[in-house]
């Protein structure tokens, strides 16, 4: 039998003074309301421009929580997802590359987890395996041509351009010197 989590409990509240979709998304996981849970979190992480330590607790609770209790499939991927973008957002690289790579696994047609892969290792400055990343996001999208593979395709020719243009540049520093 799954446990709820003791979420905290404190409302934050945006500055009309309604509470926030972090806050309002918490509601729903104690309400066992997961799809409308979800929405909220969806829309906190993707209006987020960096994610503190603390709200990045209190999401992995809740995400925790939902992966355990749900029953569908589309519900423990959305969660694992937006735990995903979650630490991505709150500098947390290594722990968000090592749950893409999980979730690469579980939904291998998913582009945007190759994408995520090769921003993550072109951050750390391994740009040739950026480049493998990008190049493995194509190959899935070709193979899948879902709107969201596309876009992934897209951005991954243009990230796999844009290293290799550096990786030239690199090169022809180091015969300078």
């Amino acid at each position: 039998m799954n446990v709820l989590p003791v979420i905290v409990g404190v409302l934050n509240f945006d500055p009309l003074g309604r509470p926030d979709d972090l806050s309002l998304g918490e509601k729903h996981v104690r309400r066992k309301n997961f799809k409308k849970a979800l929405e909220y979190f969806e829309h906190y992480i993707s209006q987020a421009e960096e994610i503190s330590e603390a709200d990045c607790g209190r999401l992995n609770k809740a995400f925790n929580y939902i992966i355990a209790s749900a029953k569908d499939r589309k519900t423990i991927l959305t969660s694992r997802w937006l735990a995903a973008e979650a630490w991505r957002k709150a500098g947390h690289r290594e722990l968000a590359l090592t749950l893409y790579q999980s979730l690469y696994t579980v939904d291998p047609k998913n582009a945007l987890c190759l994408l995520r892969q090769g921003q993550i290792y072109e951050s750390f400055f391994e740009r040739e395996k950026a480049i493998e990343y990008y190049q493995k996001t194509i190959g899935i999208a070709v193979q899948n041509k879902t709107p969201q593979n596309v876009k992934a395709a897209l951005i991954a020719a243009e990230r796999i351009r844009d290293n290799i243009e550096v990786l030239r540049i690199l090169k022809e520093f180091k015969k300078k010197n």
